[in-house]
C-alpha cells in the first residue's frame, strides 16, 4: 500500500510537469506568431501606407502645379490685354516725339539726365506728377487696384524712358535692366517672366512680367512691366496644409527654395546638389529628406514640375514640393499597432488559464496521437495508433488510422500519375516548341511582306502624282501655245498701227501719248506671250557635263549680296567629291534661282538658306533648305500647279516651269515642309 501511495504523487508530478510545458509551448508559439505577424503587418502596412500617402502627396503637388500654372497664364493674359489699350499706345507714341530731332548720343544723354532728376525729385514734384498722374498712369493705377496680385505696373518707350507708372519707380531709365532688354529683344519683342526676388520699389517678394508694346504696324514701340506680389500669385502654395506639418513650397532647378512663407527666395537649399538631382530623377516623384533645412526634421517630400510654357520658354524650371514629417506620416499605423498589441496581451492573459485546464485532459491521448503523426510524417503509414478514450479523441485516432490507409493508397496513385504526367509534359512541350517556331516564322514572313507592300504603295503614290502633274503641264502647254499664236498676230497689227501713227506729224499730244501707251503695252503683251510660249514648249539648250557645286555656286554668287541686304544668309554644304550631271546649265540655273528666290521671299524677317549637294542611290541630289514659316499641307498639294500662287503679284508659273525643266532632264523635284519648321526643296537628277 505504501508503494502504491508513493506512485500517485509521482504520476501527479509527471502530469503537472507536462502541463506547464504544453502551456509554455502554446503561449510561446502564439507569441512568436503574433510577433512575426505584427512585424510583417507593420512592415507591409508601413510600405502600403507610405506608398499611398506618397501617391496622394504627388497628386496634390501635381494639382497645385497645374493650378499655379493657370494663375500665371491668367495673369499674363490679363496684362497682355491691358498693355494693348490704345491709351497706353498713344501715350508711348506721344512720348517718342521728344526724340524726333535727336541722334542716339543725344537721346542717351537725355535719358541719363532724366534718371538723375527722377531720383532726386519729390513725390509731389511736377516731374513726378507728369508720369504718375496722366491718363495712362491713372489707368495703370486702376489695374493695380482691380488686381490684388499686381504690386506695380509701368510702361516705357523703345529707348527705355519712363512713360507712365502706377506708382513711384526707383529709376527713370530702364533700358539697362535685364527684363527690359529681354522684352524689347532688339526691336523684335518677346515676353519675359523673371525669377522670384525682393523688389525694393514695392517692398514685396515679387516676380516680374515684361511685355513688348506694339503699334498698328506691329513695330515694337515700348515695354510694359508688371510686378506681381508672390504672396498673392502663389497664395495656393501658402494656404495648402495637411495635418500639423504638411506644407508646400516652390523650388528652382538648382534645388533652392524660391517660395516658402517667411523665407527669402534663393537663400536656403532644400538639400545638397547630388541629393536633389537624385530626388528629381526618381520616376516615382517622391523621396525622404533626412533633415528639412527649415524644420530640421525627417520628411517625406513629393514634387511635380510646374509645366508652364511661359516659364519653360524663359528657361525657368520650378517644381512644387509637398513635405510632411515622417513622424506624422507613420502616426496612424503606430497608433493602430499599439492598440493591437494591447488587445493581443489581454488575449494571452486569458489564454493561460484556459490552456492550463485543457492540457490535463488532452495530454495523454494527444501525446499518443503526436507520436503517431511523427511516424506518419516519416512515412511509416502502418504504425498502430493506441488510443482508447471512448470519446472524440478515439474517433480522431480511428480517423488517423483511416487517413494513413488512404494516404498510402494515394501515395501509390500519385507515384504512378507522376510518371505518366512527366511523359505527357515532355511530349506537350516538344509539340508546343515546334508550334511556336512555326508561328514565329509565319509572323516574320508577314512582317516582311507588309514592309514590301508599304514601300510599293508609297512608290506608286509618288509615280501617280508625277503623272498627274505631267499631264496637267502638257495639256496646259498645248492650250497656252494655241492661245499665244492666236493673240500674237492681232497684237502685232495693233503695234504696227500705233507705230505708223507716231510717224505722222500729229499735233494732238494726248493722241500721241495714247499711241505710245498702246505701243508699250503691245510690247509688254508680246513679252508675256513669249514667256507663255517658253512655258508651253521649254527647250533644252546645249547639254554640258557640269558639277552641281559649280551650278550652285554660280547662282549663289548672283544673289548672295542682294540677299544679305535683307538679312538673309546663305550657307553651303557641298559634297567633297564632284557630283557631275549632263544638263542645260541655263535651265538648271533658272530652276535654282527660282527656288532660292522663293525661299528668300518667304523669310520677310530674315533668316538662312542652306544649299547641299550629294550623290544618293545612283542619283545626283541638291537640297535648298530655309528656316522660313513653312508651307501648309493645302498649299503643298497644289504647289506645282500652273497659275497657282500665294503671292499678290505672282503669276504661278515659276514652279510649274521648274517642274517641267527637271522632268525634261529625267529628274524629280519635290518639297518637304511643316508649318513653323522651314521648307526643303529636293532636286534629283540622273548622274553623268
Amino acid at each position: 500500500m505504501r508503494g502504491i501511495k508513493g506512485s500517485k504523487p509521482r504520476a501527479e508530478m509527471r502530469r503537472l510537469g507536462i502541463r506547464p510545458k504544453i502551456i509554455l509551448t502554446i503561449c510561446t508559439a502564439i507569441l512568436i506568431v503574433v510577433i512575426v505577424g505584427i512585424s510583417l503587418g507593420y512592415a507591409f502596412g508601413a510600405r502600403l501606407l507610405i506608398s499611398t500617402i506618397a501617391a496622394n502627396h504627388v497628386e496634390m503637388a501635381r494639382i497645385l502645379s497645374v493650378y499655379i500654372s493657370e494663375l500665371i497664364e491668367r495673369a499674363a493674359e490679363r496684362m497682355t490685354y491691358r498693355a494693348k489699350d490704345s491709351v497706353h499706345t498713344e501715350a508711348v507714341l506721344e512720348s517718342m516725339l521728344k526724340y524726333k530731332d535727336k541722334d542716339a548720343g543725344a537721346i542717351n544723354e537725355y535719358l541719363l539726365d532724366m534718371d538723375k532728376k527722377w531720383t532726386g525729385a519729390e513725390a509731389d514734384s511736377s516731374l513726378a506728377r507728369e508720369y504718375l498722374r496722366g491718363e495712362s498712369a491713372e489707368l495703370l493705377k486702376r489695374y493695380v487696384i482691380a488686381d490684388k496680385a499686381v504690386a506695380e505696373v509701368f510702361i516705357t518707350d523703345k529707348f527705355g524712358g519712363l512713360v507712365a507708372a502706377s506708382g513711384r519707380t526707383s529709376d527713370f531709365y530702364q533700358a539697362d535692366e535685364k527684363w527690359w532688354q529681354e522684352a524689347y529683344n532688339d526691336g523684335k519683342g518677346a515676353v519675359y517672366f523673371g525669377e522670384l526676388e525682393y523688389d525694393e520699389s514695392v517692398d514685396v517678394i515679387a516676380v516680374t512680367l515684361a511685355l513688348p508694346m506694339k503699334d498698328d504696324k506691329g513695330e515694337v514701340i515700348g515695354v510694359c512691366k508688371a510686378v506681381f506680389n508672390a504672396n498673392l500669385l502663389f497664395e495656393p502654395i501658402r494656404q495648402l496644409s495637411v495635418g500639423k506639418t504638411g506644407h508646400a513650397s516652390l523650388v528652382d532647378n538648382g534645388g533652392s527654395i524660391v517660395y516658402l512663407e517667411g523665407i527669402k527666395p534663393g537663400t536656403i537649399r532644400l538639400c545638397g546638389i547630388t541629393e536633389f538631382r537624385d530626388l528629381i530623377s526618381n520616376p516615382k516623384k517622391w523621396g525622404i529628406l533626412a533633415s528639412h533645412p527649415v524644420y530640421k526634421k525627417s520628411m517625406m517630400t513629393a514634387f511635380a514640375l510646374l509645366e508652364n510654357p511661359l516659364l519653360l520658354d524663359m528657361g525657368i524650371t520650378f517644381r512644387v514640393f509637398f513635405n510632411q514629417t515622417i513622424q506624422e506620416v507613420f502616426r496612424p499605423i503606430n497608433v493602430l499597432f499599439i492598440q493591437m498589441g494591447i488587445v493581443i496581451g489581454v488575449l494571452i492573459l486569458i489564454l493561460l488559464p484556459v490552456a492550463f485546464i485543457l492540457s490535463g485532459i488532452l495530454i495523454r491521448p494527444l501525446k499518443e496521437l503526436h507520436k503517431a503523426t511523427e511516424h506518419i510524417a516519416r512515412g511509416d503509414l502502418d504504425y498502430p495508433i493506441k488510443v482508447k478514450t471512448g470519446d472524440e479523441l478515439e474517433r480522431l485516432a480511428d480517423s488517423f488510422r483511416e487517413m494513413s490507409l488512404k494516404l498510402k493508397q494515394k501515395q501509390n496513385m500519385l507515384e504512378n500519375w507522376s510518371k505518366t504526367l512527366e511523359k505527357e509534359v515532355e511530349k506537350r512541350t516538344a509539340d508546343l516548341k515546334k508550334s511556336q517556331e512555326t508561328t514565329l516564322h509565319a509572323l516574320e514572313e508577314l512582317r516582311v511582306s507588309k514592309e514590301e507592300l508599304e514601300e510599293n504603295l508609297k512608290e506608286l503614290k509618288v509615280t501617280q502624282k508625277m503623272l498627274v502633274q505631267t499631264e496637267k503641264l502638257s495639256s496646259l502647254g498645248r492650250l497656252v501655245s494655241e492661245m499665244a499664236h492666236e493673240v500674237s498676230n492681232p497684237l502685232m497689227i495693233i503695234s504696227g498701227r500705233a507705230q505708223l501713227g507716231l510717224m505722222e506729224d500729229l499735233k494732238n499730244k494726248e493722241l500721241i501719248e495714247d499711241l505710245r501707251i498702246i505701243e508699250v503695252q503691245c510690247f509688254r503683251a508680246r513679252d508675256i506671250i513669249k514667256r507663255l510660249l517658253e512655258f508651253s514648249k521649254p527647250t533644252k539648250g546645249a547639254v554640258k557635263l557640269l558639277d552641281l557645286r559649280q551650278l550652285s555656286e554660280d547662282v549663289v554668287n548672283l544673289v548672295e549680296h542682294q540677299f544679305s541686304l535683307g538679312n538673309i544668309k546663305i550657307y553651303k554644304n557641298y559634297c567633297e567629291e564632284p557630283v557631275n550631271v549632263k544638263v542645260d546649265p541655263k535651265q538648271i540655273e533658272e530652276v535654282l534661282f527660282n527656288i532660292i528666290k522663293n525661299a528668300a521671299e518667304a523669310m520677310t524677317e530674315g533668316g538662312s538658306i542652306t544649299i547641299s549637294t550629294r550623290r544618293e542611290k545612283e542619283r545626283a541630289r541638291i537640297d535648298v533648305k530655309d528656316d522660313g514659316p513653312g508651307i501648309s499641307e493645302e498649299v503643298m498639294q497644289n504647289i506645282f500647279d500652273p497659275f497657282f500662287t500665294t503671292k499678290e503679284d505672282g503669276t504661278g508659273l515659276g514652279l510649274s516651269v521648274c517642274f517641267g525643266i527637271i522632268k525634261d532632264h529625267g529628274g524629280e523635284i519635290k518639297y518637304e515642309s511643316k508649318p513653323g519648321e522651314g521648307t526643303t526643296a529636293i532636286i534629283t537628277l540622273p548622274p553623268a
